[in-house]
């Protein structure tokens, strides 16, 4: 007995339909403001893949851990998730937002600043 697998040709046409950047986004870079009572401590930057998580590490009086994660959202919007953990305390922000726009979030002292975009845009 002889079986065959048919692919309905609608699916395969549809998904020949799709924008190239449906399939595929980012690399992303993005560039971090870290504050504690509006100062400053750190400002790390780095290039992340679609859905990918990136984590940074540093040690030291104003050390920290973060954690970042970028995905396309459609419609020329990011989904940015975070998780910072410092010597002034944590914040997990997630946040949608247009690449090349700031957007921030604070939780008592600690504040984080979120600038992101495609790479090469």
């Amino acid at each position: 007995m002889c079986r065959h697998i048919i692919t309905p040709s609608f699916a395969v046409l549809g998904l020949l339909a799709l924008p190239v950047s449906s399939f595929a986004a980012g690399p992303y870079g993005v560039s971090l403001t870290l504050s504690h009572k509006g100062k400053a401590f750190a400002a790390p930057s780095v290039v992340v893949d679609d859905g990918v998580p990136a984590t940074i590490k540093v040690s030291g009086h104003d050390g920290y851990m973060l954690t970042i994660t970028v995905t396309s959202a459609g419609q020329n919007r990011l989904m940015v998730a975070t998780k910072l953990d410092s010597a002034y305390g944590s914040i997990h922000p997630a946040m949608m937002v247009a690449p090349g726009q700031t957007a921030s979030a604070t939780v008592g002292d600690v504040a984080i600043s979120i600038n992101a975009h495609e790479r090469g845009s």
